[in-house]
């Protein structure tokens, strides 16, 4: 095991602190010692984005400038390294049902990895709060989740979902955070810049920019 992996988890077990960040760390699976830190609340476990450049490559062939080909051929060879690099496993590939283990747990954050799916014993994290899983290939999530008592941000952006359990106090979320980005667009118009702060405070607490 990595030692940067090896001395975090200490961390956490010797009670030094109550979040374990593996970002970037290159898993394909969490390892076995993740599961025995009942304590556990923050675990983040973000792979590496890789930016597309397809699109810049496509505007570039269409509209073509000075020098535009040049940069598109570049893009080009970019583009299949990206590619490549995307067949080496260094992001998760699938989450463990244990998971459902870490029952203190109050933040999951699984983005940009390679998980197409999320096992159904999330729905025994009753202290969820927030699920971050955007930038997978997740074709839907659990209806398990909508057990939750107090989940309030499931962000599934970027997947190719095709379904999702209704989660009502998820309603009640989108309720709370369109009323404080509307209010603070309403004291951007009338120069009340305190009060605009304070609402983009509360879509930060809420989740909105992250």
């Amino acid at each position: 095991m990595d030692y940067r992996i090896l001395l975090r988890i200490e961390a956490v077990a010797n009670g030094h602190t109550d979040t374990l960040t593996l970002d970037n760390l290159h898993l394909t699976e969490l390892p076995d010692a993740v599961f025995d830190l009942p304590h556990l609340r923050v675990l983040s476990v973000r792979g590496f984005g890789l930016q597309s450049h397809q699109g810049i490559i496509s505007l570039l062939e269409k509209v073509p400038a000075p020098g535009s080909a040049e940069l598109a051929e570049e893009l080009k060879k970019q583009e299949e390294d990206l590619q490549n690099e995307l067949k080496i496993p260094r992001q998760l590939r699938s989450l463990d049902a244990r998971i459902g283990q870490l029952k203190s747990l109050e933040v999951l954050d699984l983005g940009y990895n390679q998980l197409d799916y999320l096992p159904d014993t999330l729905g025994d994290l009753v202290n969820l709060r927030k699920l971050i899983a955007r930038n997978n290939l997740l074709s839907s999530v659990p209806a398990s989740l909508s057990h939750l008592p107090k989940l309030e941000l499931l962000d599934i952006r970027h997947n190719p979902i095709t379904t999702t359990p209704e989660i009502p106090r998820l309603v009640v979320y989108e309720e709370q955070k369109n009323h404080f980005r509307l209010q603070k667009n309403l004291a951007i118009k009338q120069n009340d810049f305190e009060l605009a702060s304070w609402f983009y405070k509360q879509e930060t607490q809420f989740g909105l920019h992250m």
